[in-house]
């Protein structure tokens, strides 16, 4: 009698166990990713397919100045630079600019991001301190303005045309506390409230968090490990990434009592935790990202066919120099991506310390006639390898 109970306990144990399990499977809808950083190079062939220089034209109306917002749309480029807009056509010609500062109708005291209506051919900009989006054709002529009420960090079209109004962790009292609002037809809907505790102090303005692509849309934030899907007024986890025992917990957000971001930061900085996740880029076979331990900053590509990440410091130009690490590690090294195209610049003074390891023709032929004040050179990718 005691042996039948003991069977039946232990089928009962096991039964349970694996309809835990069962239901891990079925509730887990993320890809984990375990990355553990190491110093490595790669090589820019073996990173994207396509690579094209392109010399951005350099004139008193076209300076790009620091941190610009790139926007790829078909032929044209559009930068967001020193509170204006530029647009240059995918060589690098310069067509005309957008700048309508002022506080008159119609006028912006400063761009806080900006975004493109592909379908209507409008240029949307925000104004945070306005609580503003304003809406201007691709001649810069002003159309229309929408009124906020809230503060705002990121403005965003998806695939369908979605416009979505990204707040960050911008949470007070008796106003917004959700982190995402959609605007369709004039009318605001919310979604993904904000966590009241990092709303005190989490304020990190980083140049990208949304990714387009075909279809579907990721987010991402800094100083959070998690990448998500953003669709139809959705928000939820795609993938998970694990550095291994030095991801934030969340216990430390939730037991340190920072009043702001200077006193989360000199805590963050006694620790040796990943800062993730930055700058994304995705392909039917691949996944790149960005994140920080410390000050150095890394790449981590995961190919989604084997199920494993690898890390670099190190982007070595093999095509356009004989081998010379490109700036990756500055802070204005950004990969620009919209679906399967990706744009990143290189500061002029970069290939004027390195013009004698110079090898492709196009380059050698305006190195002598470009100085450290021009325009930077960009780089036009097709896709991730």
């Amino acid at each position: 009698m005691k042996t039948n109970l003991y069977y039946l306990l232990l089928f009962l144990i096991l039964l349970s166990l694996f309809s835990c399990k069962q239901h891990e499977k079925e509730t887990e809808n993320f890809v984990r990713i375990e990355v553990d950083l190491t110093d490595n190079s790669i090589y820019l062939s073996q990173l994207f397919h396509d690579i094209e220089p392109i010399i951005f034209e350099t004139n008193d109306s076209s300076l790009i100045g620091e941190m610009p917002k790139i926007i790829l749309v078909n032929s044209s480029i559009f930068m967001e630079t020193e509170n204006t807009i530029k647009i240059f056509d995918s060589r690098g010609n310069f067509l005309h600019y957008i700048d309508k500062r002022g506080n008159g109708m119609g006028e912006y005291l400063g761009i806080s991001d900006f975004t493109i209506d592909e379908k209507n051919k409008t240029i949307e900009i925000l104004d945070k301190r306005q609580k503003k989006i304003l809406s201007y054709d691709f001649d810069g002529n002003y159309i229309k303005d929408f009124d906020l009420n809230l503060w705002a960090i990121r403005i965003f079209r998806d695939d369908e045309n979605t416009l979505y109004v990204y707040c960050g962790n911008e949470r007070y009292e008796g106003g917004n506390k959700y982190k995402f609002h959609v605007i369709n037809d004039s009318k605001m809907s919310s979604f993904y409230e904000i966590d009241q505790n990092k709303s005190k102090f989490l304020h990190i303005s980083t140049p990208v968090n949304l990714y387009r692509n075909k279809g579907y849309s990721l987010f991402f934030e800094a100083f959070n490990d998690t990448i998500y899907t953003l669709q139809k007024e959705n928000i939820h986890p795609k993938y998970v990434i694990s550095y291994k025992g030095k991801n934030v917990p969340e216990s430390f957000y939730r037991n340190n009592n920072f009043s702001n971001v200077f006193e989360f930061f000199q805590e963050f900085n006694l620790h040796n935790y990943i800062n993730s996740t930055y700058n994304i880029i995705e392909n039917k076979n691949k996944l790149l990202f960005t994140c920080y331990e410390g000050s150095r900053k890394f790449f981590v590509l995961y190919d989604k066919q084997n199920n494993t990440a690898c890390s670099y410091n190190k982007i070595i130009d093999d095509l356009f120099l004989k081998n010379i690490p490109l700036p990756f590690e500055s802070e204005d090294f950004v990969f620009w991506a919209d679906n399967e195209r990706v744009l990143f610049l290189v500061p002029p003074s970069w290939f004027i310390e390195n013009k004698e390891y110079i090898v492709s023709d196009k380059l050698k032929q305006i190195i002598d006639l470009i100085d450290e004040e021009d325009n930077p050179i960009g780089f036009m990718c097709t896709k991730i390898k």
